[in-house]
């Protein structure tokens, strides 16, 4: 039988629990927390019942017992949490003193979200349904850096082999059916490794996968698409996966380029507006269409700024981009570059102290409430939160 303990329990352990940024009351000093009516209900119930609580809620609630404490670790009740629903996307910063703050639409509200799953010096790099891929820096020893896949919520943790490139570019992505999952790298061969002589031209996209646990090359950089292209082009190059497809964003305005999985051919994605007449683009993913952010400048001048701010969406089996919303005036505080990012029904727009949302499902705007702590940011990333994914 499940034994209700007191009340002073601490709210979080190692694993991660969320904390709203203002004090509210436990859910366990309520009446609903009555042990007798705990007390009698049998074990698949209880599942049931938490199952369907919100993951903030139950992150809390698990530590008015030690049997549901201890919950998190049960493959039962990870699949019975999985099946019940699936958390929609929230926004997280990592402030000064390597403190995280998450933005969840649906509730509105900031929650601060202990960090002990950050590694000092590392950096957040992708994430997919729920783990995290960052960078551990490990230069000041002499060492190479180290790629590290965790679930902040479960505490589970991988530290991935060396890769065989280096460069900047990652993106991941978890097989929903097997919770296994690959992480794409796009750099290039380092110098004498394993015998191998690197050419400054030469960029190759290769692949982590969780099942071998080790690396492969999946193609080179030699296709007749990049000729012409100077090698500083590759440079910063941004990744995404959508759909079949691994998205390299180039340097700068070099261009946009897609690589097949399944014809291992590369193609060109145009740009959605002339960029003549933009202060930037910015590539993203939000539910399953490739989205690029423009920023309309205000005149022919470099520094001008933003006039208007414009959505344009990509759908699967077309290079035809459509404009699907425009930021209204009255909330058009970006008049310079700015940072955005997508994730399911989402797109996060964040510059200086204010994030600017995007409901892509009702075509809805709003500004996240204010947070203190937005302005002091490090760094910024967008991830579905889930209790059943492993590293």
């Amino acid at each position: 039988m499940w034994k209700v303990l007191p009340t002073h329990l601490p709210l979080y352990s190692k694993q991660c629990t969320l904390l709203p940024t203002k004090a509210v009351t436990p859910l366990w000093e309520a009446d609903v927390m009555d042990p007798e009516i705990w007390s009698e209900l049998p074990d698949h119930i209880i599942y049931k019942i938490l199952a369907l609580l919100p993951l903030r809620d139950f992150l809390r609630l698990r530590w008015a017992c030690r049997r549901w404490s201890r919950l998190i670790e049960s493959p039962v009740f990870l699949d019975e949490f999985s099946q019940a629903k699936v958390e929609r996307p929230w926004f997280a910063i990592v402030a000064e003193a390597r403190k995280v703050y998450v933005y969840q639409p649906h509730s509105e509200k900031w929650y601060n979200m202990p960090a002990s799953f950050l590694q000092p010096n590392s950096i957040f790099l992708a994430t997919s349904k729920g783990l995290i891929l960052s960078r551990f820096s490990r230069r000041a020893s002499g060492l190479h850096d180290l790629l590290v896949v965790s679930n902040p919520f479960t505490g589970s943790q991988r530290i991935l082999p060396r890769q065989i490139l280096v460069g900047c570019g990652y993106a991941m992505v978890v097989d929903e059916a097997t919770k296994a999952y690959t992480v794409y790298h796009f750099g290039q061969l380092e110098p004498f490794l394993d015998g191998l002589v690197a050419n400054p031209h030469d960029h190759t996209l290769e692949a982590f996968s969780s099942t071998t646990n080790s690396w492969q090359v999946l193609c080179r950089i030699n296709h007749d698409i990049f000729a012409g292209l100077p090698s500083y082009a590759f440079d910063d190059t941004k990744l995404l996966v959508w759909d079949d497809y691994i998205i390299c964003r180039l340097r700068g305005y070099f261009g946009v380029f897609a690589y097949s999985l399944t014809r291992r051919d590369w193609l060109q994605i145009p740009w959605a507006v002339r960029p003549s007449i933009c202060a930037f683009q910015q590539l993203l993913c939000s539910r399953d269409s490739l989205v690029m952010v423009v920023g309309i400048k205000k005149n022919m001048a470099a520094d001008s700024g933003c006039e208007s701010i414009h959505v344009h969406q990509l759908p699967r089996g077309t290079l035809d981009w459509s404009e699907v919303a425009v930021v209204p005036e009255y909330m058009n505080v970006m008049r310079y570059n700015f940072d955005s990012y997508g994730l399911g029904d989402f797109i996060f727009m964040l510059f200086a102290a204010k994030l600017l949302v995007f409901d892509t499902t009702y075509g809805t705007w709003s500004f996240a409430p204010h947070c203190d702590h937005i302005c002091k940011n490090l760094q910024e990333f967008c991830f579905e939160p889930r209790l059943n994914t492993t590293a």
